[in-house]
């Protein structure tokens, strides 16, 4: 875990709740890219169950990877462990799938454990939220991470003063779940061995066409010159060709003033900075196909924990 021999000792001697949420955010790495995280979702089970706290690991995963699971049934992703045969949509979201089937190995291998040998010694415990987009601090003062997909939107949206006029399906979990940490308490309403899953989406969520006007207003707000200027809604293909084009033309031009062969890798951040989606091309352009049925996600144990920590009675 990257600790020292005795940080870590006293860690395992004295925790009883970790929450999880190291992970990084690329929609473009492939799932070998991810082989990190998994070892450590791995180092982390391997830290709860020799620790004599028994403590609670919550995990913050993500909607994206039960995305390929249809229940043709009643139309619901259920809160539970789901095993599907069809990928997740890119290497983040299949890291998060394995990840859910580590925690819930890891569950099934205590419970056995403990019925095979009747320990008496209480043993660790596991839960994870299925979370949409968590936009930050909500209590205290924060900051949303920029490198992440809807942030790099707004700052390349107003570098090329344009918004798309669509983002598919995938806005509709865009949500201030800065109280994400709602959930830090998961085992209050269960007393049952198997892994706790809640869904951490916005059940009143709002459209990208109310979304979109408020964003403009903000960018526009936030310039200098911006008498009588507007910011342009154009289609997202256009959106998507408009970003690529410019961080070419910028490139094109950073190479020819600076007569090299190559784009050193100062000037090229210099760029990105300025225009961020440049980074995730592959993941809108992945918006652009996405006419799948929205995606609906059950809330029932979720909401039995939210009333629970709502009303005080939950501490860690």
């Amino acid at each position: 875990m990257g600790l020292q021999p005795d940080v870590y000792t006293q860690l395992q001697q004295t925790a009883t709740l970790v929450i999880h949420n190291a992970w990084t955010v690329n929609f473009n790495f492939p799932l070998a890219a991810f082989k990190p995280h998994l070892q450590g979702v791995v180092n982390l089970i391997n830290f709860a169950t020799r620790s004599p706290q028994a403590p609670h690991i919550f995990f913050l995963s993500s909607i994206s990877s039960v995305m390929g699971h249809r229940n043709s049934e009643s139309g619901l992703l259920p809160e539970t462990i789901l095993t599907t045969t069809t990928p997740a949509p890119n290497g983040y979201a299949n890291s998060k799938y394995i990840a859910e089937h580590l925690i819930d190995y890891a569950e099934k291998q205590q419970e056995e454990q403990q019925n095979d040998h009747q320990q008496a010694r209480a043993a660790p415990s596991f839960s994870f939220a299925r979370v949409g987009q968590v936009a930050g601090a909500v209590r205290s003062p924060g900051l949303w991470n920029r490198a992440e997909w809807f942030p790099s939107l707004v700052q390349s949206s107003r570098h090329i003063q344009a918004l798309p006029d669509t983002l598919a399906e995938v806005l509709v979990e865009l949500a201030l779940l800065g109280a994400a940490d709602n959930y830090g308490c998961p085992s209050a309403t269960s007393s049952s061995r198997s892994v706790q899953v809640y869904h951490a989406v916005n059940l009143h969520s709002q459209s990208w066409d109310l979304i979109r006007p408020v964003v403009a207003d903000a960018l526009l707000a936030q310039g200098k010159d911006n008498t009588g200027k507007t910011i342009e809604t154009i289609p997202l293909c256009e959106w998507v060709q408009r970003v690529r084009r410019d961080i070419e033309i910028a490139s094109a031009s950073s190479l020819a003033d600076a007569k090299n062969k190559s784009l050193g890798e100062k000037d090229l951040q210099a760029l990105l900075k300025q225009n961020p989606a440049a980074k995730l091309l592959d993941f809108f352009q992945g918006l652009e196909m996405e006419h799948t049925q929205s995606v609906v996600f059950e809330w029932v144990h979720t909401a039995k924990m939210r009333e629970v920590t709502r009303g005080g009675g939950c501490t860690a």
